[in-house]
């Protein structure tokens, strides 16, 4: 921490010892100035021999996960931030469980059936390299919450989620960095963006969470989820053929819900203790998704996944909270 200079007692020329050396130099450019211009030169000195980079917010306990304490971020303790500072904002990153301690940020009590409600699902590429995990979990009410997270990268470099996402089809029109399907099996199963990048602020992100109401789930088939006035009377779906309608559709009593989540990727180069480091040359973008029982299918310049996994409905009422209340001891 840094002195107070004016606090306690004052710095006056005749108390002071003489110094030699660097100390000495800095003392006699002192001993020509004025009062304020002296303190003030004292504090640049300060700071010039005391600031250091410190590690990003929630970095030091991302760090301490298996998943992510061998990678270069955490070994140079970087100073880069995330919007979601590394999986503990809990507006943009729930992460259901007991007791609330890191990562752990909503309370499994709120979660229907408990833990045994949480279905937990690995992000891979075409390679199947994991590069981190998907948990679906409902709450009382039937809001089904999707949270993604990415692990460290132990090979030089981080893989961020970042919206708006930089890359771009032939056209530079940036795809959707992000986008969640849900599905009854009984019906065709579409890659469109169903529900798309879950957040408004710009910046890099390890970890996003959506929340769906599953009594309102856009029908992938005739609209996408779009947060506006224009579509706020159709519980902000907004349809594909605005001259036909395209209500919503009650997917919370299905016995299974179809879901696929994919993410693109940036890579940032070297993030060090100096900051995140720059995007990787040539830029280096990667699709990464769940992995259900359908191979990816290439159509055009993007990735038509059809990974979807199977959630079966947890076995307890989750449209409303039962007495007595679990969160309630």
């Amino acid at each position: 921490m840094l002195p107070r200079i004016g606090a306690g007692r004052h710095i006056i020329a005749s108390e002071a010892r003489p110094l030699c050396g660097r100390a000495g130099k800095q003392q006699r450019m002192l001993s020509g100035l004025p009062q304020a211009a002296s303190l003030l030169l004292v504090t640049l000195l300060l700071l010039g021999h005391e600031a250091v980079a410190q590690p990003a917010p929630g970095l030091q306990d991302w760090c301490k996960l298996s998943s992510n304490i061998n990678s270069t971020s955490c070994s140079a303790l970087t100073p880069c931030p995330t919007r979601d500072g590394y999986w503990s904002e809990p507006a943009r990153c729930s992460i259901p469980g007991y007791p609330l301690t890191y990562p752990v940020n909503y309370d499994s009590c709120k979660v229907c059936a408990g833990m045994a409600g949480v279905a937990t699902r690995e992000l891979r590429d075409l390679d199947g390299t994991v590069y981190g995990s998907v948990r679906f979990f409902r709450t009382y009410g039937n809001q089904l919450l999707v949270t993604a997270t990415l692990n460290g990268d132990a090979g030089g470099s981080q893989w961020y989620w970042e919206y708006p996402n930089r890359a771009t089809d032939a056209n530079g029109v940036p795809y959707k960095g992000a986008v969640l399907n849900l599905a009854d099996p009984a019906q065709p199963l579409t890659d469109r963006p169903q529900y798309a990048d879950p957040v408004f602020v710009s910046g890099r992100y390890l970890c996003v969470t959506w929340v769906v109401d599953l009594a309102h789930v856009c029908d992938a088939a005739t609209s996408r989820y779009e947060y506006s006035a224009i579509s706020n009377d159709n519980f902000y779906c907004k349809c594909y053929d605005s001259t036909r309608p395209c209500p919503p559709q009650d997917l919370s009593q299905l016995a299974v819900l179809q879901a696929s989540v994919r993410l693109n990727l940036t890579q940032f180069a070297a993030p060090s203790s100096a900051g995140c480091g720059g995007q990787a040359a040539p830029p280096a973008y990667k699709i990464v998704g769940t992995l259900g029982s359908n191979p990816p299918q290439f159509v055009g310049d993007q990735v038509n996944w059809n990974y979807f996994v199977s959630l079966p409905k947890p076995n307890a009422d989750c449209s409303t909270t039962p007495n007595p209340d679990p969160c309630v001891s």
